[in-house]
């Protein structure tokens, strides 16, 4: 078993406690991938499991994203890859993840690993991102903000 790479980035979502406001919310975030990245609807599948609080989007046509998490006001990105290949010289896999945030309207985004998700003692699904990244620096754990990094907000701002 490795260390698995996601990413968390917030959404304007604020209803996650309404079941059919969080399937609605799901169902539009899924157009918006589906025109991005021109894939058909077969392709997702929304998964919610009221016995654990997740709600998930499933898909089998994005390459290496395995699953997309509806958290409170924030979305949790879950490649089916391990933590090193993040840092690959191509940095393809850091840049799939940037797209994907960015394609949802992410001005921030964080990545992290499963220890930081839902494998260590901090069940991210039903969180909002504050609440995340308190926890985490509580435990003396590093997020890593991945964009905007200084230099794209100086880019941005001259």
């Amino acid at each position: 078993m490795g260390i698995y790479i996601g990413c968390i980035f917030e959404n304007t979502f604020k209803r996650r406690n309404d079941l059919e406001e969080s399937k609605s919310f799901m169902l539009r975030t899924i157009d918006i991938i589906k025109e991005h990245y021109n894939v058909h609807d077969e392709a997702f599948r929304i998964d919610i499991d009221e016995e654990n609080d997740r709600y998930t989007i499933e898909t089998d046509s994005l390459q290496e994203i395995s699953q997309i998490s509806l958290c409170n006001g924030a979305w949790c990105v879950e490649l089916s890859q391990k933590y090193d290949l993040l840092f690959y010289s191509d940095l393809y896999y850091l840049n799939m993840l940037k797209e994907i945030a960015i394609t949802l309207g992410a001005k921030e985004m964080w990545v992290c690993d499963d220890l930081q998700i839902w494998r260590g003692n901090f069940w991210i699904y039903n969180q909002t991102l504050s609440n995340w990244l308190e926890y985490l620096k509580s435990k003396g754990m590093d997020s890593i903000k991945e964009f905007p990094t200084p230099k794209e907000l100086d880019d941005n701002n001259a």
